[in-house]
């Protein structure tokens, strides 16, 4: 077995939990050795494709391959010179790896060209990484705790906002990130048929079509499932995608009236009006009540569309008087037969995702039997 470390995201349990994900789906022999909020140390059996990987994973900034040695670095351009980066993860001194490997250099008869980070003491970024191109003309080397790994894939933050920019319908309000929506179809396991009960412009379905899962979305705002439908016609067209698609003009508390099957569901449903100042108590709560019985009406929808797993995001909301109003969903997901997914005993549900004036819980659940 081959040993790799993965840099996490900002929000490692998310990041832990997508990746046992990501191999059960693809069945992948792994082991994980251990981790911390900066970084895994996974071991895998068989074929691993990092560059595929760190496409579809969306809470992965890196993934190297463990080295003993920076002497186990062989280079393999044609000239003398070559660009590197060594990047520091739980680790204050890295003076003695930098010496290692201008002396490695020196031995190769290379003259190596450092590039370093504009942020002092710290790790290169993935767009340093990217505009360097470390990984294709270079060579960029993670040290984490008493690990060091060559760098074989890193995220591309470009080819996001180069796909968003071209993206035909936008309405940022409306629209889940792109890394989240990865997230969650990585959550769900999805196999072949990927549902979004609130699709809005469709960003979960597009990730789900690139990811090569045939893709059904839903939405009761008709100006929405318009606009998806434009947006996974232009991510079809521009990727020569053979996945098919299908949005529909519904109320996805009559799931089972609209969709007859699919594998498994990732989802961010309506959360609630635009907050512009913290509620109170009793306006969240007002909120809350309205949302709670749309969430319940859904998973038991669902219950009899979907055999697989639910990726779903529920609202937690802060107030001025520093207590959050939190939604009874542990309670809703029992009533209909669910359990929380939990493949390791460290990590529960929900993971709290606390980017924006929404704290969002991601849950993953599963059916009891």
């Amino acid at each position: 077995m081959k040993e790799y470390l993965f840099i996490l995201g900002r929000d490692h349990e998310l990041s832990i939990l997508e990746i046992i994900a990501y191999f059960e789906k693809n069945k992948l022999n792994y082991s994980m050795k251990g981790f911390t909020v900066s970084a895994a140390v996974i071991a895998i059996d068989g074929e691993f494709d990092s560059v595929i990987s760190i496409k579809q994973l969306g809470g992965i900034v890196k993934i190297g391959e463990i080295i003993s040695d920076v002497r186990d670095y062989i280079y393999e351009g044609t000239d003398n010179k070559v660009k590197f980066g060594v990047s520091p993860y739980e680790v204050e001194d890295i003076s003695d790896i930098e010496q290692e490997i201008k002396s490695m250099f020196k031995e190769q008869k290379l003259k190596g060209i450092y590039k370093k980070t504009k942020r002092e003491g710290g790790p290169l970024m993935p767009n340093e990484v990217i505009k360097q191109k470390l990984v294709e003309e270079g060579v960029e080397f993670l040290v984490y705790r008493n690990y060091l790994a060559k760098t074989l894939a890193a995220f591309n933050p470009f080819d996001h906002e180069k796909r968003d920019e071209q993206m035909p319908c936008k309405d940022y309000l409306k629209t889940i990130s792109i890394r989240l929506a990865k997230i969650l179809i990585n959550l769900s396991q999805a196999k072949k048929t990927l549902l979004d009960p609130f699709c809005g412009y469709g960003v979960i379905l597009q990730e789900g079509m690139l990811m090569g899962l045939d893709v059904k979305g839903i939405d009761q705002d008709k100006t929405s499932i318009d606009s998806a439908k434009t947006n996974l016609r232009f991510i079809e067209k521009k990727y020569n995608l053979k996945v098919s698609y299908k949005v529909i003009h519904g109320d996805s508390t009559q799931l089972s009236k609209i969709i007859q099957n699919a594998d498994a569901i990732a989802t961010e449903p309506f959360l609630g009006p635009y907050i512009k100042e913290m509620p109170t108590i009793q306006e969240a709560q007002k909120t809350m009540a309205k949302l709670e019985p749309m969430y319940d009406a859904v998973i038991k929808e669902a219950k009899k569309v979907v055999k697989g797993k639910i990726a779903i995001v529920v609202p937690r909301f802060p107030t001025i008087q520093n207590v959050e109003v939190v939604m009874r969903f542990s309670q809703i997901i029992k009533k209909y037969g669910y359990k929380p997914w939990r493949p390791i005993e460290l990590i529960g549900m929900p993971v709290i995702y606390p980017h924006g004036r929404i704290v969002r819980e991601i849950w993953v659940i599963e059916p009891e039997t």
